[in-house]
């Protein structure tokens, strides 16, 4: 299900398309990531610099429908097992197809 939360990240993100051409790549990316939600985009730099940090301090923020924004240092557990996570949104309908994470198949994914 990681695909369809990367998906919502790309699509509703219009300045994906109009990208700085000075900026460099692997900056561009890390900050694209860092702007999706869902935690559906991850990136590992091989330049030398470092992967993404979590967050300081946790931040959980509570959307339309009940999804739940999370940032920060995060143990995420499912059915699969433990993950380690900087960014997720946790379904808050009972809907999704992939518990706990918002997959955006019930009311609480139609936010904007």
């Amino acid at each position: 299900m990681k695909r369809k939360r990367a998906h919502k990240c790309i699509t509703d993100r219009a300045h994906l398309h109009h990208r700085d051409p000075e900026a460099p790549i692997p900056a561009w990316i890390a900050d694209v990531v860092h702007r999706c939600p869902s935690g559906a985009l991850q990136y590992h730099r091989t330049d030398g610099a470092f992967d993404e940090e979590p967050e300081v301090s946790t931040h959980v923020s509570l959307h339309a429908g009940g999804v739940l924004h999370l940032r920060g240092d995060l143990e995420v557990v499912t059915a699969h097992g433990s993950r380690q996570e900087t960014r997720v949104m946790l379904c808050g309908c009972g809907r999704t197809g992939n518990a706990p994470y918002c997959d955006h198949s019930g009311v609480c994914g139609e936010h904007g």
